[in-house]
């Protein structure tokens, strides 16, 4: 009997299936079964399938009949033979390592499921540039057993659940499925929720194994035309766990915050012409959560409490503050491309995730390159991050006395500015940047 059974969901996806599958066959763990789930691809995606099930016997290709990426993985699910099963989307990859490390933490502690970082990227090649993605930004969350029944705070951790395996009875006990809506957008909302809603032994692990691909133009993400797609899956959430009582009332409030998350994100995606509906039934939901005392405001964090307190005045304020938003990071993004545009060294402090996105919004967007990034963490340091090393702040203010420093860290900003003004490096030089108000959309 396998181990593990990994169910990829497919649909003309050529120009990235082999990377996947590569990546999939090639695990230390060998002991998998591996279902390609295809929904009636026509680009050549299900021949590349079929050539790595006559090589290798663990492949099997099952038939999506549906059309519904909520079906491909449910049919996956059922039809598993192992004791733990993964999803791995069709245009990402994975770390060689990633199913042995996950099963061993699953049988050695028990889990109902277990997860682990990942890094999103853009690019091919030399030229792919990655950002790291922590699942939970609260480091004491990592490598120790968690019922995430005994506090709602952790259905903040990251919504998606490729990054994770599951325990097949786990899921069958409690009937969680994927929601069946027509063609690939946001199932696996769902499905997380009630992951969350009834597992009793979770564990983070620190290993940033999934690799997260987001310049597929076809990707579900990127359809700005899928206005209600996103409040069907919440509908589909509510459906299922309202069911009991006991339980929905206690994981109401993480409910609200939620879907005040997720629609925040759709809305910016949506094509304009579909925004003023959609923040309609935003408002109207999250009016409701709120006369019900179902929102609590200690989940939120200080920058959505700031869009939360709007919207629950008014729709078009929420719409009209998004907006100035906006005009605001171009205006942002210019000055600080300004500062920069004089040339010489320029250096990040912070070699986690905002630091990863602002390198790539300053490469991207404006050809700009970095000589290096700096972090107080040893383990970061002497490591490279899209080819640019980590240093030592020490370091760097030793190599680099006057080049201007980019502080990318969003908590401890201010001590950081300190720290470099202790290491005398000049005021001027010391730029605070808050990346969540310079990139548009989050790798």
């Amino acid at each position: 009997m396998p181990k593990v059974t990994i169910v990829i969901p497919s649909l003309n996806v050529q120009p990235y299936i082999r990377e996947c599958l590569d990546s999939v066959v090639h695990q230390t763990l060998t002991d998998l079964e591996i279902f390609c789930v295809d929904a009636g691809s026509t680009d050549g995606t299900l021949e590349i399938e079929q050539e790595y099930e006559r090589q290798d016997s663990r492949v099997r290709i099952l038939e999506d009949t549906a059309h519904s990426t909520g079906y491909a993985k449910n049919l996956g699910i059922d039809l598993a033979a192992s004791g733990y099963v993964a999803i791995v989307e069709p245009d990402d990859y994975i770390a060689e390592d990633m199913m042995e490390k996950l099963y061993d933490a699953a049988v050695r502690y028990d889990l109902d499921m277990v997860k682990g970082n990942y890094r999103s990227f853009l690019g091919e090649g030399k030229a792919r540039l990655f950002a790291e993605k922590a699942v939970s930004l609260c480091g004491e969350d990592y490598e120790k057993v968690i019922d995430p029944r005994s506090d709602n705070r952790y259905f903040g951790w990251d919504m998606y659940t490729w990054t994770g395996l599951y325990r097949k009875s786990f899921l069958e006990v409690y009937g969680i499925r994927h929601n069946e809506s027509g063609g690939a957008a946001f199932q696996d909302v769902g499905f997380w929720f009630q992951t969350f809603c009834y597992a009793r032994r979770i564990m983070l692990l620190r290993d940033y194994f999934y690799h997260y691909r987001r310049d597929n133009p076809n990707a579900s993400v990127n359809n700005p035309n899928r206005t209600f797609v996103m409040c069907e899956e919440y509908r589909f959430v509510k459906e299922r766990i309202s069911r009991d009582s006991r339980i929905w009332e206690r994981v109401l409030p993480a409910y609200y915050h939620a879907l005040f998350r997720s629609y925040f994100v759709t809305y910016e995606r949506l094509d304009r012409a579909l925004r003023p509906d959609f923040v309609k039934r935003f408002y109207a939901e999250m009016r409701e959560g709120y006369e019900q005392g179902a929102v609590c405001r200690e989940l939120f964090d200080a920058y959505e409490l700031d869009y939360l307190d709007v919207l629950l005045k008014s729709g078009k304020e929420f719409a009209d503050k998004l907006e100035k938003q906006k005009a605001d990071m171009e205006k942002k993004r210019h000055d600080l491309f300004d500062r920069l545009e004089s040339g010489g060294d320029c250096i990040i402090f912070s070699a986690g995730s905002h630091g990863s996105n602002l390198q790539i919004l300053l490469k991207t967007v404006f050809g700009r390159e970095i000589t290096a990034f700096c972090d107080n963490s040893p383990g970061k340091q002497g490591k490279k991050i899209n080819g640019v090393p980590v240093l030592s702040p020490q370091e760097a203010a030793e190599s680099y006395p006057d080049a201007i420093y980019l502080i990318a860290n969003k908590q401890y900003g201010l001590q950081i500015k300190q720290q470099l003004a202790d290491m005398e490096i000049a005021g001027d030089k010391i730029l605070h940047c808050r990346v969540e108000e310079l990139v548009d959309g989050f790798l």
